[in-house]
């Protein structure tokens, strides 16, 4: 009879090759799965996932089965414990973009095409178009013949997104002011600062980097992390105001004043007052931009 050849591991295996081996059939190799290298913490070379030689290919598959099995239990064991792992490709290359699209560096001419973007970072392109395909499924980015765009909301949508606003935000607030001590409330003054200085300057790309770091700081100290995310999904709505209204000194003094109406809310510790400054806030945006746009 016959024996059926069965090729040989390749000497210089990827990082999650052995693993993937641990999900192989019994007749044969596989190849690594993808999900396996973007969608879990990123596994270096290591002497434990070497490929002996001369070693049967069912052993390498029970011994990386069991290195699987342990690092599930340890990752398991370091949520429950609190402990955050390190971001991912993916995560990193989505904050990097969700960053530069609210500090105003990405404007709305400007096209993201995967390719481009994982070359200039020298990765490769999968986590940068996953982290782009979040970004539309969450509405800041709308596909292209080639590549992504900033996303372009109408007055009607962008005044919906208020609503909502509306309704969820100030609870944010409130939830924040009762969570927060002194000493979580220190981070506020800086970036208000700043951002009165941007302003004062007529500095645009300034004034928004400052006012999404005053904006994270409050909003880090709201313990309901899944509102945080319903909020963050509406806020892209009305970018195209921000954007478009940011030169306009009028504006910009009013979301000043109005940023330090909230902080001095969160100082007072009244959560009805940081309830009303909230949604004075909003208000008086909805009309501004109503107003310019």
């Amino acid at each position: 009879m016959v024996q059926a050849h069965r090729p040989n591991p390749p000497s210089n295996p990827n990082p999650c090759f052995a693993v993937s081996m641990a999900f192989a059939p019994a007749g044969g190799m596989t190849f690594p799965r993808p999900w396996l290298t973007q969608r879990s913490i990123r596994l270096s070379l290591h002497p434990r996932f070497a490929l002996v030689p001369g070693r049967p290919l069912a052993s390498h598959r029970r011994h990386a089965a069991a290195i699987g099995r342990r690092f599930v239990m340890e990752t398991l064991a370091s949520v429950r414990a609190g402990v955050k792992r390190p971001p991912n490709l993916r995560e990193s290359v989505y904050q990097m973009l969700r960053e530069r699209i609210l500090f105003g560096e990405i404007g709305y001419e400007e096209k993201l095409v995967d390719q481009d973007i994982a070359s200039r970072l020298n990765i490769s392109r999968m986590p940068v178009r996953e982290a782009l395909m979040q970004l539309r499924s969450e509405g800041a980015l709308q596909s292209t013949a080639r590549g992504f765009v900033l996303r372009r909301y109408t007055r009607a949508q962008m005044n919906e997104a208020f609503e909502v606003r509306r309704l969820i935000e100030p609870q944010a607030a409130v939830m924040a002011c009762m969570a927060a001590d002194e000493g979580d409330l220190q981070g506020l003054p800086r970036p208000l600062d700043l951002l009165t200085q941007a302003h004062a300057a007529g500095d645009s790309a300034a004034f928004l980097r400052h006012k999404a770091c005053f904006r994270s700081a409050w909003m880090d100290l709201v313990p309901n992390r899944t509102l945080v995310e319903a909020i963050e999904r509406f806020y892209d709505h009305v970018h195209v105001a921000r954007l478009l209204t940011v030169g306009d000194a009028a504006m910009r003094g009013l979301t000043v004043e109005n940023m330090v109406g909230l902080y001095d809310a969160f100082a007072s510790g009244d959560t009805e007052r940081v309830r009303a400054s909230a949604l004075a806030q909003l208000d008086a945006m909805a009309s501004r931009y109503n107003a310019i746009l």
